[in-house]
């Protein structure tokens, strides 16, 4: 009995090498991206078009361009700070 596997559509166009974990590139709605594999952990780099926002979790960006605008929120709650 063969049974097949549905894989999820990814919007992204991606391009890799089989057999090596080297660079993956591809492109998306607004820009394009490539990771880099190394030996101890992976890099992100996204190159992004004008205007086109970007979310990112806090203490993962290693470095910007100085035409990015960053954006961030403080949530602060006297209620949570005076009960126990």
């Amino acid at each position: 009995m063969a049974s097949a596997s549905a894989q999820p559509e990814n919007t992204a166009s991606q391009k890799m090498s089989l057999g090596s974990l080297t660079d993956v590139t591809g492109e998306f709605n607004g820009g394009s991206y490539k990771i880099d594999h190394r030996d101890t952990n992976t890099l992100l780099s996204v190159t992004l078009l004008a205007n086109t926002p970007f979310y990112a979790q806090p203490g993962a960006m290693v470095a910007m361009s100085p035409e990015v605008t960053l954006k961030g929120k403080c949530k602060f709650s006297f209620e949570k700070m005076f009960t126990v």
